[in-house]
């Protein structure tokens, strides 16, 4: 079994593609967890949402799990000129440099090949890559990448928070490294007060925990930076620096020594990615239903440039929709409980759908 990404690989699109039915009549999605062998091809990839990161590490982990036997090869994005690609193209030799980025962010950032459990002969393409010479990224989830949590220990209900407190010393381990880098490239404030950790293990991990019916739960936290000059400056300097030190076949740090850029460089480039790249980069990324989460005002025209924490958590089990139908189906035809629900509630067909729970929203 093979699945070939795009050049943009975006959650958003996940949801048809993986529900779409291929040749034995299944889907892609239930074949995964009972195919012999599974191959997930980024050749072509130069973006990687965190978003999306994040499901493809769990859903790897799953089928770990699931099915063991599975032999899962990571088909790296190419560092080489494709086959409908001009290798001396300006426009090849910048998809190439983000290709370079993605690949170096599965191998390195995210650790693909540990974080997944993968074998050493798993990871296909080439693995040298000169991490040095690649342009500063802004944007790279630089936090905490992928954290794998197993849920077996947590049976009884009345020991959970107790349990918790003990298990999840990980998850406040998370702060120093949470700390560290956003005192070094954004505002830390939230987290003085272990904000992320709380969150986690009070909210999204209980939840997990009663209401998954499975074994394990994911979680990564990513810092989306936002455009500044200083960055876009370096990012300059830094292609400056490899493209001068292929030139005159010279060290890349002694190039760096012997670039510069000038003001007005810097100014356009900050207003083509604030003005351009920002709103592009959205519209192909996110769900139209959150673009304006990303506006200072909604229905604005353009997205604000400013930095944001993303928090992924995800399981693979039931949901509560099912742990809860009984106790609901139960209860909601008492008279003090049904005079809260909306009218429409009862006319939903789906229970998973039924949002719109009570009369006076306190959200």
């Amino acid at each position: 079994m093979k699945i070939i990404f795009e050049e943009k690989v975006a959650n958003f699109k996940f949801n048809s593609f993986f529900s779409t039915e291929i040749v034995s009549g299944k889907s892609w999605w239930d074949e995964s967890f009972e195919a012999s062998s599974l191959e997930l091809d980024f050749e072509r990839t130069e973006w990687i949402s965190a978003e999306a990161m994040t499901f493809i590490f769990a859903w790897l982990n799953d089928i770990r799990i699931k099915n063991p036997t599975c032999h899962i090869t990571i088909r790296l994005p190419s560092t080489n000129p494709l086959n409908d690609e001009l290798p001396e193209n300006e426009i090849t030799k910048e998809r190439i440099r983000k290709r370079k980025k993605r690949a170096i962010n599965l191998l390195d950032t995210w650790q693909i090949q540990k974080k997944c459990n993968l074998f050493e002969n798993s990871i296909l393409g080439s693995t040298s890559i000169n991490k040095e010479i690649i342009d500063h990224d802004n944007n790279i989830f630089r936090i905490t990448p992928f954290y794998s949590f197993n849920l077996e220990s947590y049976t009884n209900p009345k020991i959970i928070r107790t349990s918790v407190e003990d298990k999840m010393q990980e998850i406040y381990d998370l702060e120093d490294k949470l700390l560290y880098t956003l005192t070094k490239f954004s505002s830390h404030t939230p987290f003085e007060n272990k904000t992320i950790s709380h969150l986690v293990t009070v909210e999204l991990f209980l939840n997990a925990v009663h209401h998954s019916q499975t074994t394990h739960c994911f979680l990564s936290v990513a810092l989306i930076n936002k455009f500044t000059k200083n960055d876009l400056k370096e990012s300059l300097l830094r292609k400056k620096a490899y493209l001068f030190s292929k030139e005159k076949k010279i060290s890349f740090d002694d190039a760096l020594l012997d670039v510069e850029v000038s003001a007005t460089e810097i100014e356009n480039k900050f207003k083509y990615c604030t003005e351009s790249i920002l709103n592009k980069n959205i519209k192909s990324e996110r769900n139209k239903i959150v673009w304006n989460f990303f506006k200072k005002e909604k229905n604005a025209i353009n997205f604000e440039n400013r930095s944001y924490i993303e928090l992924n958590f995800i399981d693979f089990g039931v949901g509560i929709p099912t742990t809860l139908k009984k106790n609901y189906l139960d209860n909601n035809q008492k008279t003090e409980i049904k005079s809260q629900l909306n009218d429409d509630h009862f006319n939903t067909p789906e229970l998973s759908n039924r949002f719109n729970w009570f009369k006076t929203s306190t959200r």
